[in-house]
C-alpha cells in the first residue's frame, strides 16, 4: 500500500507543476501574450548564393494575459523564415513575453515562454528519480543540485580572475566526491571509486594535455562558441576536456567496484585471478554502451551547426572540420579515459578488499 501511495503523491506533484505553471502569470514583471490568431497575408522568396528562402509575413494576435493591460486584444507584426536560423515561428496558444507601451500596444517581442514546459518536465524528471530509484534516486537529485551549484560558483569566481582551469581541477574533485557519496554512501566501495576516479581523470587529463600541446596549432579554438569574448579560450578548451568524460569515468569505477565488492562479500575465499578475471568480463560488457554514450553526446552537440553549414553548400568534410573537430577531441579524450579507469579501478578495488600485501 505505501508503495502506491509513493506513486500516487509524486503523480499529484507532477500534476500539481503543470496546473502551477499554467496559472502563474501575474508573477511576472514582463507583460505575457496569449497568442489566438496567427494570418499570413503575404510571402516572399529571396535568392542568396543560389540558396532560395522563403520568408513569411505574419500578423499575430493574442490576449494579454497579466499586468496593467490583462484581458486586452494585442497584436503584432512578425516576419519568419523557412529555416528560423535568426526568428521564430509561433503557434496559437503559444505564449510570449512583450513591452507594452502607455496605450497597451507592442513595441517589443521579448521572448517565447518555456518554462511552462520545462518546469513540469524538471518536475517530472525527479519524480521518475523518486519512482525508480527511490531515497537513492532523491540522493541523485540533490548531487544534481549541489553539482549545478558548484559549476555555477566556479563561473562566480572565475570573474575574480582565478583560472578557470585551477578552479575545475578541485571542482571535477569536489563533485566526483559529492555525487559518488550520495549516491552510493559512505562506505569503503564508495572510497575505492572516488580513488579511482580522481587518479584516473588525472592521468587521461595529462595524457590529453600532453597530445593537445603538441597538436595546438591543428586545433579550430576559434570555432568554439564565444571564443571572441574568451581571454582564456584554451584553458576553456581545456576544461571542456577535463569533464567531459567525467560521468562516465565515475559511472565505470562504481560500477566495477560494487561488482568486485559483491563478489568478494558472497565469496570470501574467491581468488584474485577469478577477481580480475570477472571485473575484465564487466568491463567488456560497458565499455561498449559507455563509448557509444560519449560519442552520441559528442555527436549532439554539433550536428545542428553541420546541417546549417551544409545548407550552405559546405562540403562534408570542410564542416567537419570546422565544426565537428573539437566535439571529436573531446569523444576520444573521454574514450581515454574509459580505457585507463577500467584497469586503475579493478586493481584498486581488488588490492583494497582482497590482496592487500598480496602480489596481484
Amino acid at each position: 500500500m505505501k508503495k502506491y501511495v509513493k506513486y500516487i503523491v509524486l503523480l499529484f506533484i507532477f500534476i500539481s507543476s503543470i496546473v502551477f505553471m499554467n496559472c502563474n502569470s501575474e508573477l511576472y514583471k514582463d507583460s505575457i501574450l496569449k497568442i489566438e490568431k496567427i494570418d499570413i497575408h503575404d510571402k516572399d522568396i529571396q535568392v542568396n548564393d543560389n540558396l532560395k528562402e522563403e520568408y513569411y509575413f505574419e500578423t499575430i494576435t493574442g490576449i494579454i494575459i497579466n499586468g496593467k493591460y490583462k484581458n486586452t486584444k494585442a497584436s503584432f507584426e512578425n516576419i519568419r523564415s523557412y529555416s528560423r536560423v535568426y526568428d521564430e515561428e509561433y503557434s496559437v496558444n503559444d505564449e510570449v513575453f512583450v513591452s507594452l507601451d502607455d496605450d497597451g500596444n507592442i513595441t517589443e517581442v521579448i521572448n517565447l515562454r518555456r518554462d511552462k514546459y520545462l518546469v513540469p518536465l524538471f518536475v517530472f524528471m525527479i519524480c521518475l528519480l523518486i519512482a525508480v530509484g527511490g531515497i537513492k534516486g532523491l540522493y541523485t537529485f540533490v548531487s544534481l543540485i549541489i553539482n549545478i551549484l558548484v559549476i555555477w560558483l566556479i563561473t562566480i569566481l572565475r570573474d575574480k580572475n582565478i583560472s578557470i582551469f585551477l578552479l575545475f581541477v578541485i571542482g571535477s574533485c569536489l563533485m566526483c566526491f559529492i555525487s559518488l557519496l550520495l549516491t552510493s554512501g559512505k562506505n569503503k566501495k564508495t572510497l575505492v571509486a572516488v580513488v579511482s576516479s580522481i587518479i584516473s581523470l588525472f592521468i587521461t587529463f595529462i595524457i590529453s594535455y600532453v597530445i593537445i600541446s603538441i597538436f595546438s596549432s591543428d586545433i579550430p579554438y576559434w570555432y568554439m562558441d564565444y571564443v571572441d569574448i574568451l581571454y582564456d579560450y584554451k584553458e576553456v578548451f581545456l576544461v571542456s576536456v577535463l569533464i567531459s568524460g567525467l560521468g562516465a569515468i565515475m559511472d565505470i569505477a562504481i560500477s566495477l567496484t560494487s561488482t568486485i565488492n559483491e563478489l568478494i562479500s558472497n565469496s570470501p575465499k574467491i581468488s584474485v585471478k577469478t577477481l580480475k578475471k570477472s571485473g575484465t568480463i564487466l568491463s567488456e560488457d560497458i565499455l561498449g554502451t559507455m563509448v557509444n554514450v560519449l560519442l552520441f553526446t559528442s555527436i549532439s552537440g554539433c550536428i545542428p551547426m553541420l546541417i546549417f553549414v551544409m545548407r550552405n553548400n559546405i562540403p562534408v568534410l570542410t564542416a567537419f572540420n570546422m565544426y565537428a573537430k573539437i566535439e571529436m577531441i573531446r569523444f576520444m579524450t573521454g574514450c581515454i579515459g574509459i580505457l585507463i579507469t577500467i584497469p586503475i579501478t579493478m586493481y584498486i578495488a581488488i588490492y583494497f578488499f582482497k590482496a592487500r600485501g598480496k602480489k596481484i
